[in-house]
């Protein structure tokens, strides 16, 4: 926030619960009364929560049922509640939705099954809602992160692909031509 502020944009910080629908309306809600209208969502909470033992067929369903609302839901809930007020105030809005490469590429050997299925989820959720939501000039798109490589991540925090990821940001803004389902 504080960075934010010192660059001279206006940031409200409001904690909500993306897992639940209530909270995502009341965060939403307050943002339009701070804000006027939503103009960009960024989709970017969710995690691979700790795997219990055993194999699949040992799984509880509580656990995948909370990953896949963490990692999945969570996502659709926020766009719905974005949506709603970007085409009420005909506004040509942005959603980026934060993803992981483990929507493509299994992460087998830490057996995080539903992670990775809500991730591939969320990449085809994000495919089909911008085919969607064009015609309202809504652009969507998705992010999608390595954390298979640290060392590219990394590099990603340290400053030497900011300018990369700005390029991209501003092109989604901009409404250019931009592919951002491939950056790690």
């Amino acid at each position: 926030k504080e960075l934010c502020e010192k660059a001279g944009a206006e940031v409200e910080a409001v904690v909500a619960d993306v897992c639940d629908f209530d909270s995502i309306k009341a965060f939403v809600d307050k943002t339009v009364e701070r804000f006027g209208t939503v103009d960009v969502l960024v989709n970017n909470a969710g995690g691979a929560l700790q795997m219990p033992a055993g194999e699949f067929e040992d799984m509880p369903l509580d656990y995948w049922d909370k990953q896949i609302t963490l990692n999945l839901s969570s996502a659709a809930y926020c766009a719905q509640a974005a949506i709603r007020n970007m085409k009420a105030n005909n506004i040509p809005g942005r959603i980026v939705n934060i993803s992981s490469v483990h929507g493509t590429i299994s992460w087998v050997k830490r057996k995080f099954l539903p992670y990775c299925a809500a991730k591939g989820g969320l990449e085809m959720m994000t495919k089909a809602l911008a085919v969607e939501v064009a015609k309202y000039g809504i652009r969507e798109a998705s992010m999608v992160y390595d954390d298979i490589y640290p060392s590219i991540t990394g590099a990603i925090y340290n400053g030497q692909a900011i300018d990369e990821i700005k390029d991209v940001a501003k092109d989604l803004v901009d409404g250019g031509d931009v592919n951002v389902s491939a950056i790690a």
